[in-house]
């Protein structure tokens, strides 16, 4: 679970800190922050996970206002029976701009070092604490997406971090972006959702539950959906969806036939069906919009069924009425920017208010 995120001098984060309980709802206006939370850990995951250059995703996201050239990032999670605590120092160098790396890293597990890279040099450290290999690396990646599982049985704790960060994702559909056709399967969904079909064609080979899953929570979001499918296009798949006749004419649909919102929602109940596992955090940029008011209801309930049954977290910016309204009692965090830097401070429902959080908000009761 995570329990804690820090970042300094990234766009209007400045010294900022954030502790999200098990499902949290950022609340706030637009430009607040909110989403920049989503991109720091987006960002942290990129690096630690698929080895994207640090070039590619710091360049040019510092403070506008701050003069100083390095940023900083930490996070904390409890995770394999302790607590981890990853810290990442960015330089942004004034003689080559848009070109900055990684001037340290670290990871620790209950206050022990497990890795440290410093001065185009990594250090790692055994489970027992006792030091392990030291050699030298460069400073534009971070070294732990080639961590080997075979290799470093006796880091099994430095995997685990690297596992836990694999396990966290951000969904933000866009139906616009969704594509129809899968070459190939994927174990992961894409940010905008447009990997939707080859996410699907994974679910439907090495995880035929969670495809039973998503299809049964489709019959009961979509009106007349009986399942989706693939038909060969050539190398490729094509993704249909069959629908009887109740709001639909029966027969085979495109995704591209479908709504923009029915669009969303599929992507929505594969992020809950595919994604939730255990120890899974999920962050949701506004996974209202093109939502009507009576599905997004029925969504968040099977979102937080999924969560307590796999151990799982989940983050949530929105401005939707009905989501405020069902996430009141959990764990509520209010952004601001009165003066630059983005302010987050817990927010507390009036339970003694006659008024709806929705309607609180609306009258700026904030």
């Amino acid at each position: 679970m995570l329990k804690r995120i820090f970042a300094d001098n990234f766009r209007a984060l400045v010294n900022f800190e954030l502790r999200p309980g098990h499902l949290s709802l950022l609340l706030g206006g637009n430009g607040s922050g909110k989403t920049s939370v989503f991109d720091v850990l987006g960002r942290l995951r990129d690096l630690i996970v698929l080895g994207q250059p640090a070039s590619e995703l710091f360049a040019f996201s510092r403070t506008r206002w701050d003069t100083r050239d390095v940023q900083r990032f930490e996070m904390d999670a409890e995770s394999n029976g302790g607590t981890y605590r990853y810290a990442l120092e960015i330089q942004h160098p004034a003689e080559t701009p848009g070109k900055p790396f990684i001037r340290s890293e670290t990871v620790t597990f209950d206050g022990s070092l497990l890795y440290r890279f410093s001065a185009g040099e990594v250090q790692l450290y055994r489970d027992d604490q006792s030091a392990g290999p030291v050699f030298p690396f460069r400073p534009d990646q971070s070294f732990l997406p080639n961590l080997d599982p075979p290799g470093a049985k006796q880091m099994a704790r430095l995997a685990g971090f690297k596992d836990f960060m694999a396990r966290l994702w951000i969904v933000q559909p866009n139906p616009f972006a969704i594509e129809t056709v899968s070459k190939q399967d994927q174990v992961f969904l894409s940010r905008d959702g447009r990997n939707f079909a080859s996410f699907f064609s994974y679910l439907n080979s090495e995880r035929p539950e969670a495809r039973t899953e998503l299809e049964s929570r489709l019959s009961e979001a979509l009106p007349g959906f009986r399942n989706l499918f693939f038909r060969r296009l050539g190398d490729a798949k094509l993704l249909l969806a069959a629908f009887s006749a109740e709001e639909k004419p029966a027969g085979d649909y495109n995704l591209l036939e479908l709504s923009e919102g029915q669009r969303v929602l599929s992507v929505l109940y594969a992020a809950v069906c595919g994604l939730v596992l255990p120890g899974a955090v999920l962050c949701f940029d506004e996974p209202d919009n093109f939502v009507s008011l009576p599905e997004i209801q029925p969504w968040l309930q099977v979102l937080r069924d999924a969560l307590d049954m796999q151990d799982g977290q989940a983050m949530i910016v929105s401005h939707h009425p009905e989501v405020m309204d069902y996430l009141a009692q959990d764990s509520l965090w209010w952004f601001e920017r009165p003066s630059g830097p983005v302010i987050a401070r817990p927010y507390e429902a009036d339970d003694a208010s006659p008024l709806k959080l929705s309607e609180l908000i609306a009258r700026g009761a904030a």
